[in-house]
């Protein structure tokens, strides 16, 4: 099961130690290498991995737990930031990208921005998706060195400004504490700092990873407990779990690849 929410309660003002051995790196493939590693991942819940591979300007899907191979979906151009979010607010997640302060929405997943929105675009500024405002669409968030600049869809012309963590930290969006409101998170060097209430004060503070690691990303979990610390090295996805169950490690893509997108189930 993945950090239950017994499990984080724990964590509160408490700190969870993991340690995590880097995996030898994946070989360069046309098609993401998929294998199991470790626990076996339809045990535990991983169902859905996304992640964007820059060389080609493509992003891969894979669905299930059976290692199936993952569909595909060119979109994209050298320099662009993939996201993956529910930005129409169906239920279904979909593709964009940031580039150089524009965004670019595929909101019908079929290789096409259809939306375009302007936002962002000074140097630094890294982009990220999550539904802030409660509305049940992504909103488009800024993080630029320790301030969270949001343009929420309920009114995109009013933003909303947060300020949580510094220059040079890695920004996380995710619901940790499973009270299903999206939590701001920050990756240190090793160390996951997370402001549950957005009032710039971190009330969890996880140990998982290392000061090399430079792709953290949150399990989104679609039954009731909250998000799950993960990494991704070099093709393999490392999954932090409640301390009585081992951490789960799914290989699929290689080095030079970017996870997108990861979600987990009960």
């Amino acid at each position: 099961m993945i950090m239950t929410r017994h499990f984080i309660a724990l964590l509160l003002g408490a700190t969870l130690a993991t340690s995590c051995t880097p995996p030898e790196s994946s070989t360069q493939v046309t098609q993401p290498m998929v294998s199991k590693a470790g626990t076996n991942d339809a045990q535990h819940g991983v169902s859905t991995m996304v992640l964007y591979r820059p060389a080609n300007s493509t992003f891969y899907v894979r669905h299930g737990d059976d290692g199936q191979a993952a569909s595909e979906l060119g979109f994209g151009a050298p320099g662009d930031i993939p996201l993956w979010a529910d930005f129409n607010g169906d239920g279904k997640n979909v593709p964009g990208l940031y580039r150089n302060g524009r965004w670019l929405i595929s909101s019908h997943a079929d290789s096409t921005a259809d939306v375009e929105i302007d936002f962002g675009g000074a140097p630094g500024d890294v982009p990220l998706a999550a539904d802030i405002d409660g509305d049940g669409r992504a909103d488009l968030v800024i993080f630029r060195n320790g301030q969270w600049i949001v343009r929420g869809t309920r009114d995109p012309s009013r933003l909303l400004n947060f300020q949580f963590g510094q220059a040079g930290d890695i920004p996380v969006l995710a619901d940790f504490d499973g009270s299903g409101k999206i939590d701001l998170a920050v990756f240190r060097h090793g160390q996951w700092f997370i402001d549950t209430e957005r009032n710039g004060t971190a009330k969890m503070t996880l140990n998982f990873g290392g000061s090399a690691d430079r792709f953290p990303i949150a399990s989104h979990n679609t039954g009731t407990h909250g998000s799950s610390p993960a990494l991704f090295r070099d093709g393999m996805w490392i999954v932090g779990t409640a301390a009585n169950a081992p951490m789960i490690e799914v290989a699929f893509g290689a080095s030079g690849d970017i996870p997108v997108f990861l979600e987990t189930k009960d």
